[in-house]
């Protein structure tokens, strides 16, 4: 699939129906019984590297769609694509307004019509994109699949695909936000006053995302005038009105501190702990998190409300995808990335410990395996030995609930390192 050509969109929605509808169907039903809105979008989106700035992989599981789409020669900006277009799509079908989709039918007249709404939606969101005359994207009126589709290309546009991993990082802060509010949009664009109230606590939520990653560069009370620079990329993407760029402009001269923020109007939990990655990623983007920006990622949590499971499988979600993606992102240098995985190995070990009765539940279900690793305690084992134990341990750890929600560093989690991460005193007779 040619993703350069115009109406890229419109063959995206076919070859989607043509290869995974009934599979979609099946899908959506089963995840309205079992999962929140909102957490079925992090489920999907958490792997694939979007909420960090680097896209990973796409998520679609398909074996049949991802050879036609030829997934394997995608550049950074297709991925990207593919990664925004079925954030919207499944955002979209949270909505309220497809809660009743009985057919196969149903999912593809709801799949076009949520696509249809994506431009419409940043019609309404950021209206300076589309304001007569200071917009050299939108030169002429577009209406539909058009619309949608000149949008996406223009919020995953990837000019420099040599650009730093931190300038990516901030842009899909943003369309992650976007991703959020979709759904809810839908639900109210028909109703001005609930539209209005919506797009203002958007600009507000792009403010706070502003506020929250530039108090993590602070934390350690130092912004490097490189991090400046990158920070002053969020504006521009943000497209905030002259006044709210204003106080922006001056929170970046001057600084911000945590207790400066105020969150009592975030109430999802899912945005609350994408707030909470972006400070994690934020102050671990030059180093291993120090003491004072322990400090701050704690008090950030308190602020949040959020749970020590929350603040453990956060941390390791960001720190799991920085080891397993930082020379394609270009993030970090070899020594960095040997004490962030050593400190990720203790993150695991403490998770693993605090849910030590089910870690112990799933073993004692495999008592070959137990025993297994009960003699590697005393003798040296085998290469099958190490292979056996090593997709063992890593299938019961991603089994446990701090970890079902995001992607572990499977090359990483070698034999050796998954035995590090091990608690001995839960596998000892």
């Amino acid at each position: 699939m040619d993703f350069s050509k115009k109406g890229w969109l419109k063959h995206y929605l076919y070859l989607r129906n043509n290869y995974s509808l009934k599979k979609e169907y099946d899908r959506l039903v089963d995840k309205e019984k079992n999962s929140e809105p909102e957490h079925i979008l992090y489920e999907l989106l958490q792997p694939t590297g979007f909420l960090y700035g680097y896209p990973a992989e796409v998520p679609i599981r398909y074996k049949a769609f991802l050879r036609a789409l030829r997934t394997e020669k995608m550049n950074i900006q297709d991925k990207l694509r593919i990664i925004l277009t079925e954030s919207f799509l499944n955002s979209g079908l949270t909505s309220p307004r497809y809660s009743q989709i009985n057919g196969q039918v149903d999912v593809a007249d709801a799949l076009l019509e949520a696509a249809i709404y994506i431009g419409k939606f940043y019609r309404s969101v950021y209206p300076g994109l589309f304001a007569n005359g200071s917009s050299r994207f939108f030169r002429r009126e577009k209406r539909g699949l058009a619309l949608s589709e000149e949008v996406i290309d223009l919020r995953t546009d990837d000019n420099n695909e040599t650009e730093r991993f931190w300038g990516h990082f901030f842009k899909s802060s943003l369309l992650f936000l976007d991703v959020l509010y979709f759904g809810q949009w839908i639900q109210a664009f028909r109703d001005e006053k609930a539209a209005l109230q919506l797009t203002e606590k958007h600009k507000q939520d792009r403010l706070l995302l502003f506020k929250t990653i530039l108090a993590a560069a602070y934390a350690n009370k130092n912004l490097e005038q490189e991090e400046k620079e990158l920070i002053n990329q969020y504006l521009e993407s943000a497209h905030f009105d002259e006044s709210t760029l204003e106080e922006a402009r001056l929170l970046l001269d001057k600084g911000i501190t945590i207790n400066y923020i105020d969150f009592g109007s975030v109430k999802s939990t899912i945005f609350k702990q994408h707030l909470f990655e972006l400070a994690i990623l934020t102050v671990s983007s030059d180093r291993v998190i120090n003491e004072e920006e322990e400090t701050f990622l704690r008090e950030l949590q308190k602020q949040l409300k959020l749970s020590d499971i929350t603040y453990s499988s956060s941390l390791i979600a960001v720190e799991s995808f920085i080891v397993e993606y930082w020379q394609q992102a270009r993030m970090k240098g070899q020594e960095e990335i040997s004490q962030l995985g050593e400190h990720l190995l203790g993150q695991i070990s403490h998770a693993i410990r605090a849910q030590a009765s089910a870690f112990e539940k799933e073993l004692q279900q495999q008592p070959e395996l137990l025993q297994l690793i009960r003699k590697t305690l005393n003798e040296k084992p085998t290469t099958d030995d190490r292979n056996v134990i090593r997709k063992g341990l890593y299938d019961i750890v991603k089994s446990l609930p701090a970890f079902r929600s995001i992607a572990l560093p499977k090359s990483y989690l070698t034999y050796v390192n998954l035995m590090k991460a091990l608690p001995i005193e839960l596998v000892k007779e």
